[in-house]
């Protein structure tokens, strides 16, 4: 897979690196992130425990990066694939960006109120809108919770 490159300011640059390079040589990139939304909730996902990046930590419910020729929308289609969450409607939250030494990502936002998640493992959790701990979850939790935050006040 080939992802959609960008520069230190976040402005695609027409480059098309690879995920893994782009992870081992500190590339920024760009990814989608969802989160299904409820009422006073938030479908999370925990990381594997066996992950390179951010092992065990709570996460937004679908990241994907963004390849190139794709949309953000696709991208998050895809990985709800591969984790059994789907959804209809996606509205765009904001943008925020990841650079902590493991990930260099400009990353897009987007909420869906309603999903279909196949719950068989104990990897997807419900935590509170207002969830931010970082020594629980991943920056891209994190900061969509500060940013969903803004939106619900």
């Amino acid at each position: 897979m080939r992802l959609i490159g960008a520069t230190s300011q976040g402005i695609p640059d027409g480059s098309t690196p690879k995920a893994r390079r782009a992870h081992e040589r500190g590339v920024w990139h760009f990814s989608a992130h969802l989160l299904v939304v409820g009422d006073r909730s938030v479908i999370s996902r925990r990381r594997h425990r066996g992950e390179l990046r951010y092992p065990g930590l709570l996460t937004t419910t679908l990241g994907s990066h963004v390849a190139s020729g794709s949309t953000p929308a696709q991208a998050l289609r895809d990985a709800g694939q591969l984790y059994g969450v789907i959804f209809d409607d996606l509205a765009y939250l904001g943008v925020f960006e990841v650079d902590d030494g493991v990930e260099r990502e400009v990353c897009t936002l987007w909420a869906a109120q309603t999903a279909d998640i196949e719950r068989t493992d104990a990897d997807m959790v419900d935590v509170p809108v207002g969830f931010l701990d970082p020594f629980r979850a991943t920056p891209h939790l994190v900061q969509a919770m500060e940013i969903l935050r803004g939106v619900h006040r």
